[in-house]
Protein backbone atom coordinates (compact mmCIF):
# COMPACT_ATOMS: atom_id res chain seq x y z
CA UNK A 1 0.00 0.00 0.00
CA UNK A 2 1.48 3.53 -1.26
CA UNK A 3 1.85 5.52 1.38
CA UNK A 4 -0.97 8.25 -0.64
CA UNK A 5 -3.48 5.35 -0.80
CA UNK A 6 -2.82 4.81 3.10
CA UNK A 7 -4.20 8.42 3.82
CA UNK A 8 -7.55 8.55 1.71
CA UNK A 9 -8.59 4.97 3.81
CA UNK A 10 -7.55 6.59 7.11
CA UNK A 11 -10.84 7.37 9.18
CA UNK A 12 -12.01 10.70 10.23
CA UNK A 13 -13.46 11.44 13.24
CA UNK A 14 -16.37 13.68 12.33
CA UNK A 15 -19.69 14.87 13.76
CA UNK A 16 -21.68 15.13 10.02
CA UNK A 17 -25.09 14.67 10.04
CA UNK A 18 -26.28 12.64 7.76
CA UNK A 19 -29.71 10.95 6.41
CA UNK A 20 -30.52 6.96 5.73
CA UNK A 21 -32.42 4.75 3.61
CA UNK A 22 -32.67 0.77 3.85
CA UNK A 23 -34.98 -1.15 3.08
CA UNK A 24 -37.16 -1.35 6.01
CA UNK A 25 -36.54 2.26 7.23
CA UNK A 26 -35.60 5.75 6.75
CA UNK A 27 -33.71 8.13 9.73
CA UNK A 28 -31.46 10.92 10.55
CA UNK A 29 -28.08 10.21 12.28
CA UNK A 30 -24.76 11.81 12.95
CA UNK A 31 -21.64 10.24 11.24
CA UNK A 32 -18.76 10.22 13.60
CA UNK A 33 -15.89 8.51 11.44
CA UNK A 34 -15.60 8.36 7.98
CA UNK A 35 -13.06 7.18 5.25
CA UNK A 36 -13.46 6.32 1.81
CA UNK A 37 -14.38 2.78 2.49
CA UNK A 38 -16.81 3.74 5.02
CA UNK A 39 -18.14 5.31 8.25
CA UNK A 40 -20.00 4.66 11.82
CA UNK A 41 -23.70 6.30 12.19
CA UNK A 42 -24.84 7.30 15.44
CA UNK A 43 -28.67 6.60 14.84
CA UNK A 44 -31.62 3.93 15.46
CA UNK A 45 -29.99 -0.11 15.01
CA UNK A 46 -33.10 -0.75 12.79
CA UNK A 47 -31.16 -2.24 9.94
CA UNK A 48 -29.99 -5.86 8.76
CA UNK A 49 -26.42 -6.81 8.55
CA UNK A 50 -25.48 -6.69 5.31
CA UNK A 51 -28.51 -4.48 3.90
CA UNK A 52 -27.77 -2.16 1.25
CA UNK A 53 -28.54 1.63 2.63
CA UNK A 54 -28.55 4.67 0.22
CA UNK A 55 -27.04 7.69 2.95
CA UNK A 56 -27.17 11.60 2.41
CA UNK A 57 -24.18 12.92 3.88
CA UNK A 58 -25.16 16.84 4.75
CA UNK A 59 -21.98 18.79 5.52
CA UNK A 60 -22.67 22.08 7.74
CA UNK A 61 -21.52 24.27 4.48
CA UNK A 62 -24.34 23.23 2.63
CA UNK A 63 -24.46 20.70 -0.60
CA UNK A 64 -24.82 16.69 -0.17
CA UNK A 65 -22.82 13.91 -0.30
CA UNK A 66 -24.89 10.42 -1.53
CA UNK A 67 -23.09 6.83 -1.54
CA UNK A 68 -24.37 3.38 -1.05
CA UNK A 69 -22.92 1.13 1.44
CA UNK A 70 -23.72 -2.01 3.16
CA UNK A 71 -24.16 -2.68 7.05
CA UNK A 72 -21.33 -4.36 8.35
CA UNK A 73 -22.13 -4.95 12.34
CA UNK A 74 -24.88 -2.51 14.33
CA UNK A 75 -24.35 -1.93 17.90
CA UNK A 76 -27.68 -1.82 19.53
CA UNK A 77 -29.73 1.33 20.42
CA UNK A 78 -26.66 2.78 18.92
CA UNK A 79 -25.94 2.87 15.68
CA UNK A 80 -24.15 0.55 12.38
CA UNK A 81 -21.19 0.60 10.68
CA UNK A 82 -21.62 1.31 6.65
CA UNK A 83 -18.90 -0.21 4.05
CA UNK A 84 -19.37 1.75 0.92
CA UNK A 85 -20.36 0.05 -2.12
CA UNK A 86 -18.96 2.07 -4.71
CA UNK A 87 -19.35 -0.14 -8.07
CA UNK A 88 -17.51 2.28 -10.74
CA UNK A 89 -19.37 5.45 -9.16
CA UNK A 90 -17.77 8.71 -9.37
CA UNK A 91 -16.38 8.47 -5.71
CA UNK A 92 -14.55 12.34 -6.25
CA UNK A 93 -17.55 14.61 -4.20
CA UNK A 94 -16.70 11.74 -1.21
CA UNK A 95 -12.64 12.24 -1.52
CA UNK A 96 -13.46 15.70 -1.67
CA UNK A 97 -15.65 15.55 1.93
CA UNK A 98 -12.78 13.88 3.06
CA UNK A 99 -10.28 16.23 2.38
CA UNK A 100 -11.82 19.04 3.78
CA UNK A 101 -13.12 17.68 7.04
CA UNK A 102 -9.89 15.99 7.23
CA UNK A 103 -8.04 19.52 6.38
CA UNK A 104 -10.22 21.99 8.53
CA UNK A 105 -11.50 23.57 4.93
CA UNK A 106 -15.29 24.58 5.35
CA UNK A 107 -15.49 28.07 3.05
CA UNK A 108 -16.24 26.23 -0.20
CA UNK A 109 -19.19 24.07 -1.15
CA UNK A 110 -18.62 20.34 -2.39
CA UNK A 111 -19.36 20.13 -5.89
Amino acid sequence: MFAGDRRHRERVRVSLDACWEGLTAQCGGLVVDLSEMGCFILTSDRVVSRETVRLELRPAWGGRVYVWGEVVYQVAEMGFALRFVHDGEDVTPLTRLIERLRDGRFAEAVA
